[in-house]
């Protein structure tokens, strides 16, 4: 919430994104149509209904972004309603010993084509502790990795007229990494998801999930 949309920012009515924060199950009946995006952050469960809400509102032009932590039970996102939309299938938590880094292997992507204007130093340099296990769908496209192992780090997928992007790590550190600490890499990382979500540069609604 704060690299989309700096409190600071929000006071001063300079932001990009306006955003909305709600726990997971203020999401069951609501109306997702007036958001550009909505981002799941480290949410432990959805109940079926909501998974098939999302899956029509990415089917019909949204953008989801996913990312993996410490509450998500794989139960839930392996269900049949979540796998109708989810590019991956998990498999379980895991840690790299020793630390590894991002790869942005497919830096012209859409989604990381700036940071090769920008540089990618940041977002390379932290250290990436835990990540999730998963098995990629057949539809699925590898955008980043680590650096030493064929684990997918950023998948990306169209369902529909809408994208899907799952991180296997989190942003919300509990010991997984420190990216949201990595200084300006991670905000523009941030807006650049949903910049790539959205499909609107120009679009001002961001619905943001969580697990608090």
């Amino acid at each position: 919430l704060e690299a989309l949309a700096p409190a600071e920012l929000r006071k001063l009515g300079r932001t990009r994104w306006q955003c909305t924060w709600c726990t997971p199950g203020k999401l069951v009946g609501k109306d997702l149509r007036r958001y550009a995006a909505v981002c799941l952050i480290d949410v432990p469960r959805l109940p079926a209904d909501v998974w098939t809400g999302l899956d029509k509102y990415v089917e019909s032009g949204g953008g989801l972004m996913v990312a993996l932590g410490s509450h998500v039970e794989a139960v839930s996102y392996n269900s049949e309603p979540a796998q109708k939309l989810l590019p991956v299938e998990l498999e379980g938590r895991t840690r790299f010993s020793p630390p590894e880094f991002l790869d942005l292997k497919n830096i012209e992507h859409p989604l990381l084509k700036k940071f090769g204007d920008w540089g990618t130093s940041e977002l390379t340099a932290v250290e990436m502790l835990r990540y999730w296990k998963v098995q990629t769908g057949a539809t699925a496209s590898i955008i980043a990795g680590y650096t030493n192992s064929a684990a997918p780090a950023l998948i990306d997928r169209a369902h529909g007229r809408g994208r899907v992007v799952v991180f296997t790590t989190s942003v919300s550190r509990e010991g997984w990494n420190d990216l949201p600490a990595s200084g300006w890499s991670f905000v523009a990382f941030a807006d650049q998801t949903v910049r790539y979500l959205s499909r609107q540069v120009r679009s001002t609604f961001n619905s943001s999930n969580g697990s608090a």
